[in-house]
């Protein structure tokens, strides 16, 4: 008997890996509370661009950001 595995299926799902990510998925990538982000945004120049009213975040320019 032949017993097939889907290792994809197995490891965790990394929501950390998309590249742009909303306030709330930013936050976690950061460890940081929302009310930190909004913080680091106005004092701290983290990179954040805004669509239609929302705050779009790149991953690549925070992992830059973070230096």
């Amino acid at each position: 008997m032949e017993v097939t595995i889907n290792i994809p299926e197995l490891l965790p799902q990394q929501q950390d890996t998309k590249e742009n990510m909303n306030k709330s998925e930013a936050a976690k990538y950061l460890g940081v509370s929302r009310n930190t982000l909004d913080k680091l945004i106005e004092t701290k120049g983290l990179p954040v661009k805004q669509v239609d009213g929302r705050y779009i975040f790149s991953r690549q320019a925070l992992d830059n950001w973070l230096g």
